[in-house]
């Protein structure tokens, strides 16, 4: 509901002194939570050569976020990144996968920034090619399934707010700096565990 139909609403209450039989529920960015982005792996069915999960990210909220990919579950680089952790089964810890830091030019570029709207989702399919881990020391024991998580920080979401209102902003820039405080949600994200055979 607009702003003029709001306001319309709101004189004819005061001028007539009648209240209408429904209420008006406006959604507020301040209700957003980064708990309004959860996390969802899921592997193909058969096993595909490599090994892939499919990792999907969903708004929940009533506001349109959008999200900083760098260093998230939507970076291309997450497992080199130390995003992902693969466990073999049998195995007593997750694999030991070398960890890259990338450089990254400030301010981020467009293509770096995705908006869900309100119920919308995003994919990305990983692999886990032979330069992270053999089949072999995937399958473990043999006993049982790989295990794989994501999990690591947001580094900005916007709330109520699309790529086009961001892309050139103070906040965006400021970024690079550490950020403006109270303009971008910042906090952990975490997958469920996913099981899936190799």
């Amino acid at each position: 509901m607009n702003l003029t139909a709001i306001t319309t609403l709101h004189l004819f209450n005061l001028l007539t002194g009648l209240t209408l039989p429904f209420q008006i529920k406006m959604s507020s960015p301040q209700t957003t939570t980064l708990s309004n982005l959860p996390l969802s792996l899921s592997a193909p069915s058969p096993p595909t050569s490599p090994p892939s999960f499919t990792v999907s990210v969903t708004n929940t909220s009533p506001n349109p976020l959008t999200i900083l990919t760098w260093s998230t579950p939507l970076d291309p680089s997450l497992i080199q990144l130390g995003l992902v952790t693969i466990t073999p089964s049998g195995a007593p810890a997750p694999l030991d996968i070398p960890v890259v830091m990338l450089r990254r030019r400030m301010p981020p570029p467009p293509e770096s920034l995705v908006t869900l709207r309100p119920g919308e989702s995003v994919e990305r399919k990983v692999e886990i090619g032979e330069r992270f881990a053999g089949v072999e020391e995937l399958k473990g024991d043999g006993k049982g399934p790989l295990r794989v998580q994501v999990k690591g920080e947001w580094g900005a979401v916007w709330v109520a707010k699309k790529k086009e209102d961001v892309i050139g902003t103070e906040s965006l820039m400021a970024l690079g700096r550490g950020g403006k405080e109270g303009e971008v949600l910042r906090g952990a994200f975490e997958s469920e565990v996913l099981e899936m055979e190799v």
